[in-house]
């Protein structure tokens, strides 16, 4: 964790700032984590008006990097982006609306989303969507998640930390997301494939729709994709299917699903 101590948010001190990141960037040995640090150090010359905001979200963050041993996928900062907040994520949150078309799919549908990571994709989208669920293993994650959501006054997002395993509700939903979460990089999933799309067909209402998104190539080979394809189709009729082209590396070459419930 980079040591941005509570002097450095509330005093406003870029210059002491910067010294403290470039000497975290010159010590990070993975490429994640330099990338990480370059978006902290960015967001820090340009975060003036939410310096509150980013106080609080680094506490959060320091608790996390204390309490939760499992992995940490924004590497110490954040996974997701928060254009609003002037949040930079190892992955763009409006690169990623954008490819997949995302508004359309969700515009006044009740959704769900699941593993939702710090929720920012969940708050872009909540303009367009009647109400969202979403929920993640990780507190932390919707600690952040409830703080950005107070802080854009957005009332229609409800965050939950639990599992999709533990997760139960009565209530039907029109759309459910899965962005890679059908098997994970932490290993924190214990459902088989056939449990957990099973499980969301029967949280979709008649006709609903469910939203995929694979993995990166790097983490799910071609040969392990056709399988979980297979899979899918056993619940759902694949209405489209594309490979992602747009977005920054973690985004390129992933494969997007529109399923509807069969």
């Amino acid at each position: 964790m980079v040591p941005l101590s509570e002097e450095l948010y509330r005093k406003w001190q870029p210059i002491k700032a910067s010294r403290i990141l470039l000497g975290a960037l010159v010590q990070a040995k993975e490429q994640d984590m330099q990338e990480s640090i370059l978006n902290r150090l960015k967001d820090y010359w340009h975060c003036r008006r939410f310096l509150n905001l980013h106080y609080d979200l680094q506490k959060i963050l320091e608790e996390e990097q204390n309490s939760y041993s499992s992995y940490k996928y924004g590497q110490s900062y954040f996974y997701q982006s928060c254009k609003p907040c002037h949040i930079t994520g190892l992955r763009s949150t409006e690169a990623r609306i954008a490819s997949m078309g995302l508004q359309s799919l969700v515009k006044g549908a009740r959704v769900l989303d699941i593993g939702c990571n710090v929720g920012f994709l969940d708050l872009e989208l909540a303009p367009f969507a009647q109400s969202i669920a979403a929920f993640d293993i990780n507190l932390y994650c919707i600690k952040i998640a409830q703080r950005v959501a107070d802080q854009l006054n957005i009332k229609n997002v409800h965050f939950i930390c639990t599992t999709f395993e533990d997760f139960h509700e009565e209530q039907l939903y029109d759309v459910v997301l899965s962005f890679a979460n059908h098997h994970t990089y932490d290993q924190n999933t214990t459902q088989s494939l056939e449990e957990y799309f099973l499980k969301i067909s029967t949280y979709l209402r008649p006709g609903g729709g469910m939203l995929f998104e694979s993995h990166a190539p790097t983490y799910e080979t071609p040969e392990q994709l056709s399988r979980t394809l297979k899979v899918i189709s056993k619940f759902f009729d694949i209405k489209k299917q594309s490979v992602l082209k747009k977005g920054n590396k973690g985004d390129k070459g992933r494969t997007f699903c529109v399923c509807v419930k069969k």
